[in-house]
């Protein structure tokens, strides 16, 4: 590990990423501190917030995180976009 940020499971990928320095490294077969092969990851990932969000109503949902957005004007955009009354959530 690069930093002292949490490593975060992309399951798309099945790798850890830091989202702070772009450290990046493939899932351990087995656990480094209690070497069992069970390793689960906690949590729900963006999808499932996205089909929550959708579930509830027909709400205009807009995604913005290092994922998605690749550079400022992105960034910009869709704030602009939200502070416009393009998105509600």
């Amino acid at each position: 590990m690069n930093c002292s940020v949490t490593l975060t499971f992309h399951k798309r990928d099945r790798r850890l990423l830091c989202h702070y320095c772009g450290y990046a490294e493939k899932v351990p077969s087995v656990c480094p501190k209690c070497s069992s092969e069970h390793i689960y990851f906690m949590g729900w990932d963006r999808s499932e917030w996205r089909r929550i969000c959708h579930s509830l109503s027909a709400a205009r949902i807009a995604r913005l995180d290092r994922d998605t957005v690749t550079g400022k004007r992105q960034y910009e955009t869709i704030l602009h976009d939200f502070r416009e009354g393009n998105y509600d959530i």
